[in-house]
């Protein structure tokens, strides 16, 4: 019989081998606050056209906490009514935006209906913005109406 030969094997070293480890991070921004105050047509008759410019329509103010927040960028989308109700047609809307609470140096934004988006860059931490239209009443029946306009703000 011819014998029997057994190899053990050792553990040896791995040549060039490391390890290593990185940090994983994340910084959370801060909530945004929206606040706003409405466009109000006021009392119009039941034919009639009325057209609120922006310095003196509806406004919004978009804060954002001044702590790592100043600097971002947002973007803004919005989605706007056809009407306030029953022969009552909104059109012509418009809007101005600025980083300080003063429409009279206010840029001019696009709006588009009935939705759309824009960006915005602010160096304050505050977005303010104007919105205007104009409101048709075509033998529209004696009442109180509303209609909102839906902002979306997401930092960019």
């Amino acid at each position: 019989m011819p014998g029997l030969l057994l190899l053990a094997a050792v553990p040896g070293r791995a040549v060039g081998q490391a390890s290593g480890q990185l940090n994983a991070t994340a910084k959370v921004l801060p909530g945004i606050g929206v606040s706003s105050t409405p466009l109000d047509f006021g009392t119009v008759t039941p034919s009639q056209a009325r057209t609120i410019a922006p310095q003196v329509g509806g406004r919004v103010q978009i804060l954002l906490t001044k702590q790592g927040a100043v600097k971002k960028g947002v973007t803004v989308g919005y989605t706007l009514p056809a009407t306030l109700g029953p022969r009552l047609a909104l059109s012509g809307w418009s809007a101005r935006r600025n980083t300080v609470n003063d429409p009279a140096t206010a840029t001019a934004v696009g709006l588009v209906a009935p939705s759309g988006s824009f960006s915005a860059l602010t160096d304050t931490g505050e977005l303010y913005l104007w919105i205007g239209a104009t409101l048709t009443t075509t033998n529209a029946a004696p009442g109180s109406y509303s209609g909102l306009v839906t902002l979306t703000v997401a930092y960019n």
